[in-house]
């Protein structure tokens, strides 16, 4: 009989302001051994992951993207999503940027679409994650607003939090589930 292992469908992390490199080598040390889904790091430490997990196709490398406030301009997130597929990121936490969907939606919505496109096709193939800090929403219907974005956007998954404002709940995760349904993957996360 086949034991289940949780850590095959979990991002372990390290993302707080004391990250280190001996802490990142212990980090990817603990998936391999754990066999965990994927790394998820600070795209300072992505190098470095990506060389060490190398030889362990099974782990993914993570990165966060304006993280954790969502507050960047938009073309310099394309730069730094470009660059850090082309040095091997699989997947990307991007949080989103409340300013600009609430202020200019259509802009922010072709920019996402557009970037969407061009990284779920080679040489990319990257999994794309939208972080919606369910934690800080103001009503369901601000949440189903994001959660069609986040779909019609073209993004893999809809993240329900960073877990810096605030705990997801099991909660969050069953109101999430009933909004999207099968439309899109999601992916608890944010101190859990």
């Amino acid at each position: 009989m086949n034991k289940f292992n949780i850590f095959e469908f979990t991002d372990v992390t390290m993302l707080g302001h004391k990250a280190s490199f001996s802490g990142l080598y212990d980090l990817c040390r603990f998936a391999i051994e754990n066999k965990a889904r994927a790394v998820c790091i600070p795209p300072c430490f992505v190098t470095m992951a990506v060389d060490r997990l190398k030889k362990e196709p099974d782990v993914k490398v993570c990165t966060v993207i304006d993280f954790p406030f969502g507050h960047s301009e938009l073309e310099p997130l394309e730069v730094e999503l470009r660059y850090l597929a082309d040095i091997g990121v699989s997947e990307f936490d991007i949080v989103v940027n409340k300013n600009l969907f609430t202020n200019r939606p259509a802009r922010y919505f072709k920019f996402w679409r557009r970037i969407n496109n061009i990284l779920h096709k080679k040489p990319y193939d990257v999994k794309t994650k939208f972080i919606l800090e369910m934690c800080k929403m103001e009503s369901i219907d601000e949440l189903k607003e994001l959660c069609d974005f986040t779909i019609e956007a073209g993004f893999d998954f809809i993240k329900t939090n960073t877990g810096v404002f605030g705990p997801t709940t099991m909660e969050d995760v069953v109101g999430l589930s009933e909004l999207v349904g099968t439309r899109c993957l999601i992916k608890a996360a944010g101190g859990i």
